[in-house]
Order: C-alpha cells, then structure tokens, then sequence
C-alpha cells in the first residue's frame, strides 16, 4: 500500500498525456512542402518547386489562419529577393490589413529596404545587426553582419536587398556560398550581377560564358 500514491500519479500522468492533442498533420506537411520548394527553387528546378508551393499552400488553407499563410507570402517573396527579383510582396499586401501583424510587417520592410529604426526589435534577431547597418547605410558591417547569420538563406536575403552595395569580392564571395549549397539560381544571379557592374572586358566575356554554361545545365 506504501507504493500506491506513486502508482496514482504514475497512472494520472500517463492519462494526462493520453489525451494531448495530436501533432497537427496540416502544419508538418505544409512546411516539409515549403522546405522543399525552398531548395528545388534556389536549385533551379522551377516545375517541382511550383509543384511543392502549391501542396505548402494547398496544407495551409485547412486552417483559418491567415497569419501563416502571409508568413509563407512573405518567405515566398524572400526567396525572390535572394536570387536578384524585385518582388514588391503583393499577396502578402493582399492579407496585410486582415492580419495586422507588427513582426510580419517589419520583416516586409525589411525585404523592401524601407526599415526604420522602430522595425528592428520586431526583425527575427539574426537580422537585427544587419538591419541597423542597413538603415545607417554602413554596408560593409552590414555584410559582416550578415556573414555571421546561422542560416544560409537568411544570408542570401540579406545579401539581396542590397544587392547593388555590395563589392567584387563580396558578390565571389556569395557564388562560393551558394555553389557550396548547391543554389544554382543565386550564383547565376550573382554571376549576372558582377557581369553587370564590371568594365573588364576579359573578365565579362568569362562571366558570360559561366553563365551560358550554367543556364544550359
């Protein structure tokens, strides 16, 4: 008889977490769809990465939740800027008013270069440094801010908003990155962008011929 509290609560515990809720199926597949389309996008494969968008999408709208579907607007509008696309975020603007959502919008300011100073503390905090170097216009620690995010393609967001800041050597330094990832869209963009702003003739015909190569595979 000694042992049966310890039994009773074993026994309470075990109920208790017999009825947790189940882990929400929408929510899992709706963003191993999205994690997909994020690196059949960055790698170049436009049909599949259509393809697992709309599945991201398609699991989203089970819930009312309009706060994750603007969330996934916005990444979707990210990954644009990332690869050199002057995405203006309309379907995130389409559901703006209705979600009202002070971190989002900072996060869209931020993807649109129009921060102010009162954005930051609502930025996710990888990008805070970035965004303060940003609105202070001091690019090169902005650049060194963004080296230091954990995340990848944090960094190739980062690097894309200021796309047209950046030096020779920062830009090879992001087609190194994103080779090593395997991002095929990012380093033709930046291969573009360098083939742009250079006024070496040698140097553009190599750019170019890298980016044939690349665009033809």
């Amino acid at each position: 008889m000694k042992y049966l509290p310890l039994i009773i609560i074993i026994f309470l515990f075990t109920l208790g977490c017999s009825f947790q809720a189940p882990e929400r199926q929408w929510q899992i597949r709706s963003k191993s769809a999205f994690n997909s389309y994020t690196t059949n996008f960055l790698s170049g494969h436009s049909v599949m990465a259509t393809n697992d968008l709309n599945r991201a999408i398609k699991h989203l709208n089970v819930t009312a939740d309009l706060n994750k579907l603007a969330k996934l607007y916005l990444s979707v509008c990210a990954l644009n800027i990332a690869v050199g696309i002057n995405d203006q975020c309309n379907d995130y603007l389409e559901l703006q008013d209705l979600v009202n959502n002070k971190k989002l919008f900072s996060y869209y300011n931020l993807l649109q270069n129009k921060l102010d100073t009162k954005d930051i503390i609502n930025l996710p905090l990888h990008y805070q440094a970035y965004a303060k170097n940003v609105i202070n216009h001091e690019y090169i620690k902005a650049f060194k801010a963004l080296e230091l995010m954990n995340k990848p393609n944090s960094r190739f967001v980062a690097a894309g908003i200021i796309k047209n800041k950046l030096t020779s050597s920062q830009r090879d330094k992001l087609i190194q990155d994103a080779s090593f990832y395997g991002y095929k869209k990012i380093v033709i963009f930046w291969l573009e962008q360098s083939l742009k702003l250079s006024d070496d003739f040698n140097e553009k015909k190599h750019l170019m011929k890298k980016i044939k190569i690349l665009k033809n595979n």
